[in-house]
Order: structure tokens, then C-alpha cells, then sequence
């Protein structure tokens, strides 16, 4: 670009407001880049501030853009005209009458029309696949169920739903709630409910109120919830919860009537304490640790059956366990109704060869040390010192004892 000539320094005239300026007549100058400083200076104390005030001769940008012809500026002799007048080259694009792909067409338009599969970066877009989705109105409620926890069989299981909207806030369904509940074999009971109802006088809150049939099966069950807001699809929602017999069962182990290794014997009695007949499943279990717990593959001795009872009926039987070796362990008894569980436990010595009352430490001899033992547990139920297993810690224990006293036969 032409340079305008070297001019003197020129005296500013002042205006009425404060402001200095100098008028400088464009007519005839040539086009190009025209240097020119600006400077103020003070006396006192002596101080000069020059600004920049360079400016550009040459037509404006809008007659520019109107002139503008896409071929009449592709010569490197005019190529720096786009970089001082960016919006001639857009228009000059926008408005040419010929574009295609390849030279500035409706560009976005050509772009996605075109057949051949097109990508966002790394994402593969056929044709006629949606890049987003809308965000439909089952995507923005919500709703929060509560049905889970223990119920009894033939007692009522409650349950509560809250259906929100976009500003979660509780708002009605467009009808009551569908529900299905499935029962711990997912057989859907023939009396269950299928709609939940409406709580009186509240909005968005509906509830289910039903009575576990009796004869039951105990274990897992769930509930599914389906919900219509007006959308394309429903809310789902839903939980588990436990179903318990009501036959609980009492369980004792009365004795160890046979501690000699290795064939142990242990008299028990199970007891059905509820209302209803129901078919117990029960393990038994010999263990060295009183911590330890029947069927975790560690036990000195493990067994399990089943039994029928009736209401209040009870059972009382022999369980016999193989011991192999003497020392000191644990008979437990475990037996399952529902998801629950009743257990007892019992601890006893055993013995090798014949058996020896009143030799409490196993040692051969009845003497002063097993006396010892013996007062130490007095008046409890402990049954190493239990001689005669009446659960009590007496005299008659401890005529047991004077009667074997000496060595062991």
C-alpha cells in the first residue's frame, strides 16, 4: 500500500468544550496508510503524551462488499484485499450465482444432504439418523416407591408411591398406577392387586393395601409399578420385599446322650409355635469353634433333613453326628421358617473308649481337679459339669462324682 508524503507538525485548533482536533482534506490524496501522531505537551512540570492517530485512505467496506466480484479478487496481485476487508470474500461466497460443494454452495445444506455417510468427528451418521432426541415427558418426571421390608404371611402389606413432575412437584397420573407383584417362585398370586388407589385429598400420592394370602410361599418377592403421565411410555418403578411364614419354631437340644467318639448323639426337640402346618428345613452340625457356622465347608460334622409339623405340634428326636476325634465342641441345631431362623447350641466332651462321669478334664482320674471344676460351674447349666444333663449343676452331679471317684476304668 502507498504511504501518504512526509507532512510538518501542525498546530491543533481548540474548541469550545476543551477539545482540540485538525481537519485534514482527503480530496485528490491517494489511497493507502496515512502516519499521523498526535502529541500534547505541558510545561510545568515538562511532560509530552503522543497518541497513534494513524488512518487509511482508500473506498469504504460497504461499497467494497458491493463491488466485490469472487473472480476479480483471486489474483495475488489483489489477494490482500481480503484480509482488510473480510466481508467482501463472505459475500462475495454467500451470493455467488454458481456454488456447488466445491466452491461455496449453501455449504450446511450440502453438506447434509449428501448421500455418502457422513460423520461429527469420530461418530458415524447414516442417513436418517437422529443426532439428539427429544427430551420426552417421561424422561422429565419421576416418581419415588416405598414397598419393601417383612411381611407375615395372612398379614397386609402396605405400599406408597409419589409421582413428580418437571419441577418435582407431586401431580396426578393420568389413571391410577398398574402394579404386579410376583411372589418368591415368580408366580403372580391369583388375589393380588393390579391398580394402585389414589390417597384421598392429595395429588401425585397413591397407595396399595393388600393381605398376604395364607399358604404363602415364604422368601423374596417384588413388585413392579408401572405409571402413565401422558407420555409415549410409562414410569416404571418398584421393589422387594420379604414374605415370613407364621410358624415360627422353637428348637432345643436336650442332651448329648452318647459323647464317645466316634458316633456323638444328640436328643432334640423342634417345636411348631405358630398357627399354620409348615415343612421345616433343618441342619444340625458339629464345629470346634463355637463362632463357627454350620456349612461353611469347615465343620468336623454336617447334616441336614426337613420335617413336617402342624400348628403346635412338636418333634422330638435323636441326631446323630461322627466325631472323630476327643476334645471339646459345639452341636448346633439350625432350623429355617421362611427367611427366618431359629438356632440353639450346646456344648460338650468327647470321650474315647467307655464313658468316665466325672472326669471333667479328660484326664483318666476323678479326683480334687474335677471338683474343682464342678464347684466352679455350680448352680449353672454348664454341661461339662451337667453329669446327668438335668440342666442344673447340683448335688446329684456331684454324687455322680464320688460314685466314680478314682482312676477311670
Amino acid at each position: 500500500m502507498p504511504l501518504a508524503p512526509w507532512r510538518s507538525a501542525t498546530t491543533t485548533s481548540e474548541t469550545a468544550d476543551g477539545w482540540y482536533s485538525y481537519n485534514f482534506d482527503t480530496t485528490g490524496q491517494v489511497n493507502g496508510l496515512y502516519r499521523s501522531t498526535m502529541c500534547c505537551t505541558v510545561t510545568t512540570p515538562s511532560q509530552t503524551l503522543c497518541l497513534d492517530k494513524s488512518f487509511i485512505i482508500g473506498p469504504s467496506v460497504e461499497d467494497a462488499v458491493l463491488d466485490a466480484d469472487l473472480t476479480d479478487h483471486t489474483t495475488a496481485g489483489t489477494f490482500g484485499w481480503y484480509f482488510q476487508n473480510p466481508l467482501g470474500l463472505v459475500k462475495d461466497i454467500w451470493e455467488y450465482t454458481t456454488r456447488s460443494l466445491n466452491d461455496f454452495t449453501d455449504l450446511v445444506a450440502a453438506i447434509w444432504d449428501n448421500t455418502v455417510t457422513r460423520s461429527l468427528t469420530t461418530r458415524s451418521i447414516a442417513p436418517g439418523e437422529n443426532i439428539a432426541q427429544e427430551e420426552t415427558v417421561e424422561k422429565q418426571w419421576t416418581a419415588r416407591f416405598s414397598g419393601d421390608g417383612e411381611v407375615l404371611v395372612s398379614k397386609a402389606y402396605r405400599a406408597k408411591l409419589w409421582i413428580l413432575n418437571t419441577q418435582t412437584e407431586l401431580a396426578d397420573a393420568v389413571s391410577n398406577p398398574s402394579v404386579t407383584i410376583y411372589d418368591a417362585n415368580r408366580a403372580i398370586p391369583v388375589s393380588a392387586p393390579t391398580v394402585m388407589t389414589k390417597v384421598p385429598a392429595t395429588t401425585g400420592i397413591y397407595e396399595l393395601v393388600w393381605t398376604v394370602p395364607t399358604g404363602s410361599v415364604a422368601g423374596r418377592w417384588e413388585t413392579v409399578v408401572n405409571i402413565n403421565i401422558g407420555g409415549a411410555a410409562s414410569i416404571q418403578d418398584g421393589s422387594y420385599w420379604e414374605v415370613e411364614t407364621d410358624s415360627p419354631a422353637q428348637v432345643k437340644i436336650n442332651s448329648i446322650t452318647d459323647n464317645t467318639v466316634e458316633s456323638i448323639t444328640a436328643n432334640v426337640t423342634i417345636k411348631n409355635e405358630g398357627g399354620n402346618w409348615y415343612e421345616y428345613k433343618y441342619a444340625y452340625c458339629v464345629v470346634s469353634n463355637q463362632s463357627n457356622q454350620c456349612g461353611g465347608g469347615d465343620d468336623t460334622f454336617y447334616a441336614q433333613d426337613s420335617k413336617k409339623l402342624l400348628a403346635g405340634e412338636s418333634w422330638t428326636t435323636d441326631l446323630d453326628a461322627i466325631v472323630p476325634n476327643p476334645g471339646t465342641y459345639y452341636f448346633k441345631l439350625i432350623v429355617y421358617w421362611g427367611t427366618e431362623r431359629s438356632a440353639a447350641v450346646r456344648q460338650f466332651t468327647a470321650t474315647s473308649g467307655a464313658v468316665c462321669l466325672g472326669d471333667l478334664n479328660s484326664d483318666g482320674w476323678v479326683d480334687l481337679t474335677d471338683f474343682s471344676i464342678l464347684l466352679f460351674y455350680w448352680n449353672t447349666s454348664n454341661p461339662i459339669a451337667d453329669l446327668n444333663d438335668d440342666g442344673i449343676v447340683n448335688l446329684t452331679d456331684f454324687s455322680i462324682m464320688l460314685f466314680h471317684w478314682g482312676a477311670c476304668p
